[in-house]
């Protein structure tokens, strides 16, 4: 397994524990009251549900946060075609918060960013750098949309003379 698997089972676990933790210590609390364990069951179920859809809200929030900032990088590159800010302003996206878990269309954030950076290397002739980029892609990758991307990328540059 993958060392960002066993994170999030790790995760998944404790906050389940602290969920089973919590309804024992509401349910010794209660159980002075009267109340029926039911009860408990049934507010931790809610307070699950309600921290669930939390966590997807910010998860959307962030991709969409994501998702404005390559559309404002790509917006300002079309403009002005000035590849060296394009490219600070794609580092930046990949400094974002949730680029990990943020999926475009099948194909990770990181890989598409990544395919963004080749392209432009590519296309101003910056080979070396381009070469960099791919070579690092193709071996942080196990998206097999990313890796067809890559290899697309690959036959493009092969293809391209060298200046």
């Amino acid at each position: 397994m993958k060392s960002g698997n066993n994170k999030r089972l790790l995760r998944i676990f404790v906050f389940f524990l602290w969920g089973i933790i919590l309804a024992w210590v509401i349910q010794a609390y209660l159980s002075k009251e009267g109340s029926s364990l039911s009860t408990v069951f049934l507010a931790l179920g809610v307070i699950l549900v309600f921290l669930g859809l939390c966590y997807r809200v910010s998860l959307a929030m962030r991709a969409q946060r994501l998702g404005k900032q390559i559309d404002k990088a790509v917006f300002q590159y079309q403009l002005s075609h000035d590849a060296d800010a394009y490219l600070a302003q794609l580092a930046q996206c990949e400094a974002l918060p949730g680029v990990e878990r943020t999926t475009f269309y099948e194909l990770p954030a990181r890989d598409y960013l990544a395919v963004l950076k080749i392209r432009v290397l590519r296309e101003t002739g910056r080979t070396a750098e381009c070469r960099a980029v791919l070579d690092a892609a193709m071996e942080r990758t196990t998206n097999a949309l990313a890796r067809q991307s890559f290899q697309a990328e690959e036959a493009l540059l092969q293809e391209q003379p060298e200046p």
